[in-house]
């Protein structure tokens, strides 16, 4: 086991990462997902599905540690 300091820690910004779950792409509001992906002030639709499914793949880089942006669900206003 590696010492803290001599970790490599992966930054995932969660929703730009990777999709692994297509069918919560739409969420609650409609309007805040970007199936271009190219509006970043929306939803890309990476979810904790793919960074599951990632694991492997960030293993094979050398992280010992994954720090995760915070998680939100996105309600439509009324």
């Amino acid at each position: 086991m590696r010492a803290f300091n001599d970790s490599v820690i992966y930054f995932i910004v969660v929703d730009r990462f990777f999709n692994g779950d297509p069918s919560n792409d739409r969420c609650a509001n409609p309007e805040a997902f970007d199936v271009s992906r190219k509006d970043w002030f929306k939803y890309w639709g990476g979810d904790l599905s793919g960074v599951m499914a990632k694991l492997d793949y960030l293993k094979e880089l050398g992280a010992g540690a994954l720090w995760l942006t915070p998680l939100f669900v996105i309600r439509r206003h009324a």
